[in-house]
Formats: C-alpha cells, sequence, structure tokens
C-alpha cells in the first residue's frame, strides 16, 4: 500500500497570491503610467497647438500652409470684433470648422469666434476692428478625448491594479499563517 505524498497547507493561497501581487503591481503601474503619458500628450499637444497663434491686432499678415483649419479667438469679456481675411488671391478664404472653444494662452483665456480653412500656401491678410484676435488652430478633439480617456485610465486601471495587489498580499499571507499552523514554517 502505498502513502500518499505530504501535503503543503496553504499552498494554493500563496501561490495564487503571489501572482496577484505580481499582476497587480504590474497593472497599477502600466496604467497609471500610460494614464498619464495618454493625458499629458493628449490635452497638452492640443492647447500647445493652439499656444502657438499668432496675436493681431489692428491689421496683419500670416504666413500659412495649404489645408489648415484655423479659428480666430477674442479675449474672453472682450466684444466680438469685426474682422475681414483675404487669401493670398486677395480672395476670402473658405468656413472652417463650426467648433467653439475656450483656452487660455499667456495667462489670457480666449474664446473663439470665427473659423476658415486655408485652400493655398501663403501670405494671409487680416483686418480687425474692436480687439486683439488670435489666430490659431482649433482644439483638437480628438487630443482632449485622449487626454480624458488617459486620466480615467490612470484613475481605474490604477485602483483596480492597487486592489489585485491588496487581494493577493492577503492570499499570501493567508496560506503563510496556515502552512505555520500545520507547523511547517
Amino acid at each position: 500500500m502505498s502513502t500518499p505524498p505530504p501535503t503543503d497547507p496553504g499552498r494554493g493561497f500563496r501561490i495564487t497570491g503571489i501572482v496577484l501581487t505580481i499582476v497587480g503591481a504590474l497593472t497599477a503601474v502600466v496604467c497609471v503610467g500610460g494614464g498619464i503619458a495618454l493625458g499629458v500628450i493628449g490635452i497638452g499637444g492640443s492647447v500647445s497647438k493652439v499656444g502657438d497663434g499668432e496675436v493681431i491686432s489692428g491689421a496683419g499678415q500670416i504666413t500659412l500652409e495649404a489645408d489648415e483649419d484655423l479659428q480666430l479667438y477674442r479675449r474672453q469679456g472682450d466684444a466680438t470684433p469685426s474682422c475681414t481675411m483675404q487669401t493670398p488671391d486677395g480672395e476670402p478664404p473658405a468656413r472652417g470648422t463650426s467648433q467653439s472653444s475656450s483656452v487660455t494662452v499667456h495667462g489670457d483665456t480666449w474664446r473663439s469666434f470665427d473659423s476658415f480653412r486655408t485652400t493655398t500656401a501663403g501670405d494671409y491678410r487680416l483686418s480687425c476692428t474692436g480687439g486683439d484676435v488670435l489666430v490659431a488652430p482649433p482644439l483638437s478633439i480628438g487630443g482632449i478625448f485622449a487626454g480624458v480617456g488617459g486620466i480615467l485610465l490612470a484613475v481605474f486601471g490604477g485602483l483596480g491594479g492597487v486592489a489585485l495587489l491588496v487581494v493577493g498580499i492577503i492570499l499570501w499571507i493567508i496560506g503563510r499563517s496556515r502552512r505555520r499552523q500545520a507547523g511547517l514554517a
């Protein structure tokens, strides 16, 4: 008659605990790190493009590339300026996006009030009365969604990873205590 092999009390708890601890730690680090990177790239990239725009006081000329969507922004609280724009050919530019946005650039909050699309590259002339105008690309909706998704990934993915980590540690401790109770530790 054969003797059954000795059992290791709590072994399943210890192994499961170690696996969950490792998976939880990796999940928390990856989700928080990836979420922060996605948030910074998404929102930061979208806003930085607007920050690279040019402020025109009265009249000015802007050199632009073909097929760009641009918006005209006014300082928040100022009246909406009256503007006319001409392409390098002397024609009015094509209408741009119908998106309305607000952004803070160099400490001032700007609100969009008009937009246009360039059809040809060259010098565009802008003449406005009634205040300064910021000419810049519209805020990227995709960038904003990526930023918000990154924040959500960091928060909820990080919390999920930490929860797995805690459950793993608890299971590992239960497995060790069962082994000690059996007098094997």
